[in-house]
């Protein structure tokens, strides 16, 4: 594995600046285009900052503020994922195994090179990955990602030059080991919660990296 990439430059979300972690380890979902109508996401993220400003004008401590912002990202980001595994509009050909198989194959491909895959999970129409030890950019590693399974996908399909993923996609710097248990956890068991298997294990898309096993056996049911 390459040195732990310096961030050089500052990332935007939503027109708010922010610095990638130079030892982050972030969770993240990609989707596929058209996957979700915009006018729901517009209105979950709506309804996020409403209530994020509601819990910082409470006058809680700065301990109790980060405690209640957790669980507030937690609620959002099972809300999100609750909205792409219920849907049944837009296309979901990744639930086709040749398909899903060309994504899982783009996101090993630089495994211990450009980053570390802790998980993840491929589900009919997005994508869950957490990875650590960036050693680019993580947009333009998410691109590489991106641009690669797209090329790949649309030769399959016969649809060359169509836009496969939505440009956005949702990251979370993971903050210690308790929040790596949870967003670990959740991705591994979506297919669970889904109820297209009984165990993560059952499922061919998921991926658990060997190394961390004995930090999922304690933390895992």
């Amino acid at each position: 594995m390459s040195k732990i990439y310096q961030p050089k430059r500052l990332r935007t979300r939503r027109n708010l600046p922010h610095w990638q972690a130079p030892d982050g380890i972030y969770t993240i979902i990609f989707r596929l285009k058209g996957s979700l109508p915009k006018a729901i996401i517009e209105r979950l993220r709506d309804e996020r900052a409403f209530h994020k400003k509601s819990l910082l004008k409470r006058g809680l401590s700065k301990e109790e503020t980060a405690v209640k912002l957790r669980k507030m990202q937690r609620l959002y980001y099972g809300k999100f994922d609750t909205l792409l595994d219920n849907t049944s509009t837009g296309p979901h050909f990744l639930k086709v195994p040749q398909i899903a198989q060309i994504v899982a194959d783009a996101i090993m491909h630089f495994d211990g090179k450009r980053y570390q895959v802790i998980d993840y999970c491929i589900m009919s129409n997005h994508v869950h990955l957490t990875f650590c030890q960036l050693t680019k950019e993580l947009g333009d590693i998410l691109g590489s990602i991106k641009k690669f399974s797209s090329r790949q996908i649309n030769l399959l399909q016969d649809c060359v030059g169509r836009q496969v993923w939505m440009q956005e996609s949702y990251d979370h710097l993971i903050r210690d080991w308790d929040d790596l248990a949870f967003y670990h956890t959740y991705n591994i068991n979506n297919p669970v919660s889904a109820g297209i298997v009984m165990h993560w294990t059952d499922y061919p898309f998921t991926y658990a990296n060997p190394d961390y096993e004995e930090y999922y056996l304690s933390h895992l049911p």
